[in-house]
């Protein structure tokens, strides 16, 4: 005896299931597994690249706490209520022209605010600050390295500013000092 299948349906004891049936599930089971795929592999580089920057900012305060000219100190607060419980500190070498700021429990900005963090150099030849860093965190808890817009011999200020966008000036929250 020959058995062979003359139409595209599938006998169960309920009736017949069309074939169709079989390869939409299939399919949509098919569509669910890759995107459950793709999902976790983007997971998976978003947590590799964030491991790849904790890396190198980690590499970078060590060779910045190795200077003999650096400058490690902790955040002081303004009577701005706002930053009461924040917490922190700076990390800054001049011979590296490189820093690290930490911050813990910053608060959240409105949308068309920002931070900007400004250095003062003794050695400058005019007193204006020198802009370091604008940043807009997502978190409340950061470690951020940054780089001054120009060169930064003698720093003996530190100060973060709640800013406008676009509008240099602001609300001084936190300041550091040698």
């Amino acid at each position: 005896m020959n058995n062979i299948v003359t139409n595209s349906t599938i006998e169960t004891p309920h009736g017949k299931i069309p074939l169709w049936v079989y390869i939409v599930v299939f399919s949509i089971l098919l569509i669910a597994l890759s995107s459950f795929g793709v999902s976790k592999y983007q997971q998976l580089q978003t947590q590799k690249s964030n491991q790849t920057q904790r890396t190198k900012v980690e590499e970078l305060q060590q060779s910045l706490l190795i200077q003999d000219d650096v400058i490690n100190t902790n955040w002081l607060h303004t009577l701005n209520p706002l930053v009461k419980s924040v917490r922190g500190s700076v990390l800054w070498s001049s011979t590296k022209q490189h820093g690290i700021i930490k911050l813990y429990n910053l608060p959240s900005l409105n949308e068309n605010q920002q931070y900007h963090l400004w250095m003062y150099d003794l050695s400058a030849k005019n007193s204006a600050p020198i802009s370091a860093l604008i940043f807009k965190p997502k978190f409340k808890n950061l470690i951020i390295p940054f780089k001054a817009k120009s060169t930064v011999a003698t720093p003996f200020k530190f100060e973060i500013v709640l800013e406008e966008d676009g509008i240099e000036g602001g609300l001084s929250l936190l300041l550091a000092q040698p």
